[in-house]
């Protein structure tokens, strides 16, 4: 008689652990990741979705543009955007790790990992896959750190002494950044320069090539003759990127009935769709910016 409580007491144990697993499955082909929402998204009870966070949630995009300029280390992005408030759901600022992680999880840009397979979304994106790919690309380089910084003298490396012919350095006094000769031929009887007075000739010298308002005028006209006579190529490109979203899907559809009839073994299935569940979010996102911009000259016009 135990042997039989214990048999269905195993049964089910297995059983609700099999109908949790399957509504886990459910849950992540309809675009919906489980469990506690990332830094900038929030869980919403009611609705059971995951919904941007409004106060983190331009915070955590920040971070991703930060970084993507390459000159902020992670713990600068990590201090900075700790300045701005950017802190964690328990009001603790970020570790320099917990940065990292942010800016390696693909949520960010519409996706989501389950069992380490790469899942489509049904959440808003906080950046486009080409920031996250631009984080990944300065990541990638720091990983053989070079000291480097925000370049604050602009002029350095642009200019030689007109007297004595040698390079030109600078340095900070008094909160101003100012340029000398570096003197390395001898005596040079040229003097400090401030850096404002240097922007403010490179300034005058702009304006000595900048277009007259006749060329400005006739450059304008061809330019609206050249639109005029592209929204017949503009068409086709918008087609064919269509059509190659379309092409993604279907192959992501054969690729399922191959795993699924053991054709291709999971870690193959895995990584095939990972490469085509990225190819389809390019081509969504030169769509969506090609429509973008095509919505902004309309409006200009």
């Amino acid at each position: 008689m135990l042997n039989i409580a214990f048999g269905q007491s195993k049964y089910y144990v297995d059983n609700l652990s099999e109908n949790v697993k399957r509504g886990l499955r459910q849950k992540v082909r309809r675009g919906e990741q489980s469990g506690q929402a990332p830094t900038g998204y929030l869980n919403d009870k009611l609705n059971k979705k995951i919904i941007p966070d409004v106060e983190r949630f331009r915070l955590v995009r920040k971070m991703f543009e930060l970084y993507a300029t390459g000159n902020y280390s992670l713990k600068d992005t990590r201090n900075l955007l700790a300045q701005k408030g950017l802190v964690s759901k328990n009001g603790k600022v970020l570790t320099v790790s917990n940065t990292q992680m942010i800016l390696k999880n693909p949520f960010y840009y519409g996706m989501f990992l389950f069992n380490k397979e790469l899942y489509q979304g049904k959440h808003e994106p906080a950046i486009s896959k080409k920031l996250f790919d631009k984080c990944a690309e300065v990541s990638a380089r720091n990983a053989h750190p070079m000291k480097r910084g925000i370049n604050k003298h602009v002029f350095r490396g642009l200019m030689k002494c007109a007297e004595c012919g040698c390079g030109i350095t600078s340095e900070v006094q008094k909160g101003h950044t100012y340029y000398r000769c570096t003197k390395k031929k001898g005596i040079c009887a040229q003097k400090y320069v401030r850096e404002e007075f240097l922007a403010e000739q490179a300034n005058n010298i702009i304006k000595k090539v900048s277009l007259s308002s006749e060329w400005k005028e006739f450059m304008l006209a061809e330019l609206d003759k050249e639109q005029a006579s592209s929204f017949h190529s503009d068409e086709l490109f918008v087609q064919n990127l269509k059509n190659q979203i379309k092409s993604v899907e279907e192959t992501l559809d054969r690729l399922l009935d191959a795993h699924l009839d053991s054709t291709i073994t999971s870690e193959e299935y895995i990584a095939k769709k990972q490469k085509l569940l990225n190819q389809k979010i390019d081509f969504s996102e030169k769509l969506k910016d090609f429509e973008r911009k095509g919505n902004r000259l309309l409006e200009l016009s």
